[in-house]
């Protein structure tokens, strides 16, 4: 029997919303731009152009690669995955159309997991994220990945590219681990 949970990567999502306490809702940036940051599973920095905003400004990215909130909400529309919740199963195979670096992995065509580790443009955290499930507390991470200096993804970058993204030294402190 296959389980239907509610966790979500985006803000128009109600089970997001649900997901997040009262006092934290109103707090979730759309695109905030920190710094320094290093692309994940390489050693490296970044820096913008512009300071860092505060965490409380919501802002809607001129260019929607900007903000990783859109990032992923693009690579789910090309996985084919809505905003209506993630489903706990296993990965459909994707047609040539879609980008190598969201391709399920063998273990995501084989292990059900939430549909939400599709949308990151990384194989081996995706594979980690799925491994460790019983370790890891989803609330956790996706509330993380909304609310503390998680990613930004570069402005001429794309969503699926994985060298577009760029991690926040706290996110990679705490789950640097699941991209090696």
């Amino acid at each position: 029997m296959r389980t239907s949970k509610t966790y979500a990567v985006s803000l128009n999502c109600d089970a997001l919303d649900r997901l997040l306490s009262d006092d934290l809702r109103n707090k979730v940036p759309l695109c905030v731009d920190f710094s320094p940051w290093t692309t994940p599973g390489k050693i490296g920095l970044y820096q913008p152009t512009s300071p860092p905003l505060p965490v409380d400004q919501v802002l809607l990215p001129s260019d929607p690669k900007t903000g990783a909130i859109i990032a992923v909400t693009e690579n789910g529309t090309l996985l084919g995955l809505t905003c209506n919740g993630s489903k706990f199963d296993r990965s459909a195979p994707q047609p040539l159309s879609v980008p190598e670096s969201l391709y399920p992995t063998p273990l995501q065509l084989a292990t059900p997991h939430h549909d939400w580790i599709d949308r990151f443009p990384f194989p081996r955290f995706r594979d980690n994220l799925i491994i460790l499930n019983d370790t890891i507390d989803v609330k956790d991470i996706l509330c993380d990945f909304f609310l503390m200096r998680s990613f930004s993804v570069k402005s001429n970058g794309a969503s699926w590219d994985p060298d577009a993204w760029l991690i926040s030294p706290e996110f990679n402190q705490k789950w640097g681990y699941l991209f090696y």
